[in-house]
């Protein structure tokens, strides 16, 4: 492939990649409004049984056979003899339609059986061989027309112990999607799955139970959104410049390319998208910020000049919150780094007096307005804030809403979260900067922010992620700087030292660095 033709590919990687983390953050506001309201029903996920010998849950031996005689059986008489199990739990499955449609409201989607080069993928990629620990041979969807998970909950109770559908069916286990916030699907999609033992045949089924929202959503982007999602392992992803790969020529190419359709477009809010798009590129490159502000400055005007109906486009106020809070950070970037006042040219303003607040203020306007106080975007926008505050100097106000602003997305998107990990980041470097002479309190409170996120980027980043490289880099200079601050605290420091040298051990595994980049 030509370099050309790679960066072409690349860019619309990047365009489909801005689409789709849209889905993800309409499912984080769904889950957000759930919890809000009190509508979010904590099943739990659990195994009720287990077999250790076969490594989990798994079907039963087939009738007639033992342990040994199956065990002498090939693979394909093995899966041959799952098949036949299945086909017979399918009739009983759909005796089982009746008693949940008399006593709940729901709509019952049958799956057909997994189709059979998938059992052996999973078989043999997931379970060492064991084709009885594939448990999802047979599927089936409740789908739950209100909009609560009280109703789940009473679907899980019939299969439980002393149910009215214990005694043909046994619960093996629960994946509650809902249970914590890092659950989601890839994609960001959440349900519940439950796995229950037909007693007649001894095989396991799989019932996927829905909220109707969230299925909603997710019909309407369709299954391509789960398998790109998949393809390119976006849960861990909040820009889309995190999965844009190269180095800064091929980077440069990529921005080409995009510049090129940014001249051929003549529809403005498609203007917008791409002027978005290049700020993201440009304020992922070392020295390029000046580029990215221009980018966002463009995209500001032009939304600037539409007219905006305050209801009917609620679209375009999202996108005006998104360019508002870029151009704001970016700014306020350039402020913080830059050493020498420079205008990116003679009739643009001097970015260095610029008052960033003003926009990130119209920007969490919106977003309270058009979203929910904890959307991902509407959290950014106030971490973006805080940033903002903190670079001003003033600390009561920025200390306040770094704390809010993690409590959140703690509770909305995790603690590993790659939004959550920056904000600990950011406000590590707030609390370390200023009480580090002052405070050994919140001094320490920052260096515990710095090993939180990195136990959570080497979690859901992996050791040669930017993020996880720079939080590692910071923890080891605070403990070899303040080595007699932390003398004080040695569980601390035996916390950092341990957290330093996993990071370190887990990075030597990678024999090769990765040439990408990101926007943290």
């Amino acid at each position: 492939m030509s370099s050309r033709s790679k960066a072409e590919a690349e860019w619309e990687k990047f365009e489909r990649v801005y689409e789709l983390l849209g889905t993800v953050n309409e499912y984080m506001a769904i889950y957000s409004r759930l919890k809000a309201s009190g509508g979010l029903i904590i099943i739990g996920s659990k195994v009720v049984e287990g077999n250790e010998e076969d490594g989990g849950i798994c079907h039963s031996i087939p009738k007639g056979c033992d342990r040994s005689e199956w065990n002498a059986l090939n693979p394909e008489a093995q899966y041959q003899s799952m098949v036949k199990q299945a086909e017979e739990t399918m009739t009983e499955m759909n005796e089982l339609e009746i008693p949940i449609q008399k006593k709940f409201t729901v709509e019952i989607h049958k799956g057909p059986l997994k189709g059979e080069e998938r059992v052996k993928q999973k078989r043999d990629l997931d379970y060492n061989g064991n084709v009885r620990r594939v448990v999802d041979f047979v599927r089936c969807s409740l789908i739950i027309v209100l909009e609560s998970l009280h109703q789940i909950k009473k679907i899980v109770g019939s299969f439980s112990s002393g149910g009215d559908l214990a005694n043909e069916w046994a619960l093996v286990r629960i994946k509650d999607g809902f249970e914590k916030p890092e659950n989601f699907i890839v994609g960001g999609y959440r349900d519940i799955k439950l796995n229950v033992r037909c007693l007649r045949t001894g095989h396991i089924i799989e019932i996927q139970l829905h909220l109707r929202e969230f299925l909603d959503l997710k019909e309407r982007e369709g299954h391509a959104h789960y398998e790109f999602a998949r393809n390119l392992k976006v849960d861990g992803v909040t820009k889309a410049t995190q999965l844009v790969q190269g180095d800064h020529e091929e980077l440069q190419e990529i921005c080409d390319v995009g510049e090129e359709q940014l001249e051929k477009c003549k529809d403005p809010m498609e203007k917008v998208k791409i002027l978005r798009r290049l700020g993201d590129l440009y304020s992922a490159m070392w020295l390029h910020g000046k580029f990215a502000v221009l980018r966002y400055d463009k995209a500001l005007q032009i939304l600037e000049e539409q007219p905006l109906d305050n209801e009917a486009d609620r679209s375009t106020h999202i996108l005006l919150c998104e360019v508002l809070a870029d151009l704001s950070y970016c700014v306020s970037e350039i402020q913080r780094h830059c050493a020498e006042r420079s205008n990116m040219r003679t009739d643009d303003p001097n970015w260095m007096e610029v008052d960033t607040l003003p926009w990130i203020d119209r920007a969490i306007d919106i977003a309270m307005k058009y979203l929910e106080p904890r959307h991902p975007l509407t959290m950014r926008c106030k971490r973006i804030k805080a940033d903002n505050l903190d670079g001003r100097n003033e600390n009561a106000k920025a200390e306040a809403l770094y704390e809010l602003v993690l409590r959140d997305q703690k509770e909305v998107l995790g603690k590993d979260h790659p939004e959550t990990i920056e904000t600990m980041n950011n406000f590590g470097d707030f609390l370390t900067e200023r009480y580090e002479d002052k405070d050994r309190k919140n001094y320490v409170k920052g260096i515990c922010l710095y090993m939180d996120g990195l136990e959570g980027a080497l979690k859901r980043l992996g050791p040669d992620h930017v993020t996880t490289k720079m939080l590692a880099e910071t923890i080891k200079g605070e403990l070899e700087d303040n080595s007699d601050l932390l003398d004080e605290n040695p569980q601390l420091k035996e916390r950092g030292q341990e957290i330093v040298e996993n990071y370190e051990d887990y990075a030597d595994l990678f024999e090769e660095e990765k040439s990408g980049f990101c926007c943290c």
